[in-house]
């Protein structure tokens, strides 16, 4: 079976030489082995080796690296996760929400420092996001019921 060329799947892949390795042949013997060469992956992978520094990990990915989801979008790096914050904190309460709101603007801080510590060649940009709302719009429209 002939492979799709990985580059016709990923704008990112075509902005920068990439080669991929020759295939894994053979067996290894590792303490963990993380399956997927996504952002979820590689951070699986780079964080168990930055706590236990001696700890066998492989990662195997049957494409390229990043030829998933995680290659596929836009590359932004923000707080919104899917829910509004109001929709989160009528569905889980005020202090969830304002507790997941925390937490992602921690991950969005903590991305950019492992850029910046790692050295990491990829354009990053960190110029914040603004959200607005017009509460005479909300009133209204929760008092006609729509």
């Amino acid at each position: 079976m002939v492979k799709e060329d990985f580059r016709n799947k990923s704008y990112w892949m075509t902005t920068r030489d990439y080669v991929p390795g020759d295939a894994f042949q053979g067996e290894l013997d590792v303490d963990v082995a993380i399956v997927g060469g996504g952002f979820t992956g590689l951070s699986s992978a780079y964080h168990l080796k930055k706590a236990e520094p001696n700890m066998r990990v492989a990662l195997l990915e049957s494409e390229v690296v990043g030829f998933g989801a995680s290659g596929r979008n836009g590359g932004f790096n923000m707080t919104l996760f899917g829910l509004t914050l109001g929709i989160t904190a009528l569905r889980f309460g005020k202090e969830k929400a304002r507790q997941a709101q925390h937490y992602m603007e921690q991950a969005v801080d903590y991305l950019q420092e492992l850029v910046t510590e790692l050295k990491i060649d990829c354009d990053y940009e960190h110029p914040g996001i603004f959200a607005g709302g017009h509460l005479g719009k909300i009133q209204t429209a929760h008092c006609q019921g729509n």
